[in-house]
């Protein structure tokens, strides 16, 4: 019922003579997948790229909490603001999500011999999660800034 279980590997002269040899040397070996995959080189990058986005729209409205008190001292509605934050934060977003994925596939072709589209699901997955995540880190601070910290905000600029 089973055809090959071997190949004849030919031989040069002066070697030996022919060796019926296992056509597959892995049969009856078993792959541990699932913890080749959790411990591959690129599992902390998903992650990483989402707290990078939220990271840098933290950062970067944190560094206008002044801004933002002034603006709710004008008389400007919370909601408003942290909706102005959020489309703002979109805007930058999402064009360097897409620059992401562009550059991850030039890179990948550039240095890998064989072109892999296995990570273009994980990276079409990834950037709009980081891209949500850089706009909820924007959020945090515009929603937390509070107007009566203004005088205090004023003076340790700097």
């Amino acid at each position: 019922d089973q055809f090959a279980y071997g190949a004849v590997a030919p031989s040069g002269e002066g070697a030996p003579a022919p060796q019926v040899a296992p056509l597959n040397p892995t049969v009856g070996q078993r792959f541990d997948f699932a913890g080749d995959y959790a411990s591959r080189a690129t599992a902390f990058a998903s992650p990483a790229v989402v707290i990078l986005f939220a990271l840098v729209a933290f950062g970067g409205i944190s560094r206008r909490r002044l801004q933002l008190a002034g603006t709710l001292h004008a008389g400007a509605r919370r909601r408003d603001l942290v909706a102005g934050i959020g489309v703002e934060t979109f805007l930058w977003a999402a064009p360097a999500a897409i620059a992401t994925f562009v550059f991850t596939r030039f890179a990948v072709k550039v240095l890998l011999s064989d072109m892999i589209y296995a990570y273009e699901a994980s990276l079409a997955v990834t950037l709009p999660i980081a891209a949500v995540a850089a706009i909820l880190g924007a959020v945090i601070p515009a929603a937390t800034t509070r107007e009566d910290r203004l005088f205090e905000l004023f003076k340790s600029r700097g």
